[in-house]
């Protein structure tokens, strides 16, 4: 196995995690991975508890957003 595989990030490893829409905006949870999108993008559904809403939102967007703590 490469040493470096383990520390990329993928769809997978986001299910469960907390994380936070921006430096300041509401945390949300990642549920499960949905579809791919048209441009090679996947979407993740995740929910709010703030909001308690659920909405897909893009992998690439949640990946770069803040970890809960």
């Amino acid at each position: 196995m490469n040493v470096h595989a383990r520390h990329i990030l993928t769809p997978e490893k986001l299910i469960g995690a907390f994380r936070r829409f921006g430096v300041e905006g509401p945390v949300f949870e990642v549920i499960s991975i949905g579809p791919a999108s048209a441009d090679g993008d996947v979407f993740l559904p995740v929910r709010s508890p703030e909001a308690g809403e659920t909405l897909d939102y893009l992998f690439s967007h949640a990946s770069n957003d803040p970890k809960e703590a």
